[in-house]
């Protein structure tokens, strides 16, 4: 699973047509610059704008106001792969939360359904092994201090193979 989530800066509004694939009529205001390269991009890599698919009053959805305080945008964004779509519950900003910002803070919600028989562990053998197969994981991630998204997904998906088949 593949989350992007941070003040992306870029408003892709509520008007989802021809980007049906890539967000949900849910958002806010209208789309901007950033926000159609944000959409390319997503399209692009076979994403989807999570804050633009869950019907929220748009109090709930704005996460960013400006000075004036009447402009309201949804500009934090939280984008997932397409395949995982069904894992996102929910995607909502929350105005009360005192974080020292202009922005709100936005939470997310994912469900997750994949199980792993955490009995195995119980084997000191294999407990043995997984220890220090995870101990070389993160030692070989260390080591390698320019990785490509590509290779930080080839470790992750070889990690997850082999945690899941212990």
């Amino acid at each position: 699973m593949l989350l992007i989530i941070g003040d992306l800066n870029a408003k892709v509004g509520s008007d989802n047509t021809c980007r049906e694939h890539v967000m949900g009529k849910h958002g806010i205001g209208t789309i901007n610059d950033n926000g159609e390269r944000l959409a390319d991009f997503c399209e692009e890599n076979n994403l989807l704008i999570g804050g633009t698919l869950f019907p929220h009053k748009d109090i709930h959805k704005a996460t960013w106001t400006s000075p004036d305080g009447i402009t309201k945008n949804q500009i934090d964004l939280v984008i997932i792969n397409r395949r995982w779509r069904s894992s996102l519950q929910d995607v909502r900003a929350y105005r009360g939360a005192d974080i020292a910002s202009d922005h709100t803070l936005v939470t997310v919600a994912v469900s997750l359904k994949e199980r792993v028989d955490s009995g195995k562990l119980k084997d000191q053998v294999t407990k043995r092994a997984f220890a220090m197969e995870v101990k070389n994981r993160f030692q070989t991630l260390g080591d390698q201090q320019d990785m490509t998204l590509d290779d930080f997904n080839r470790v992750s998906q070889e990690t997850g193979e082999k945690i899941l088949g212990c």
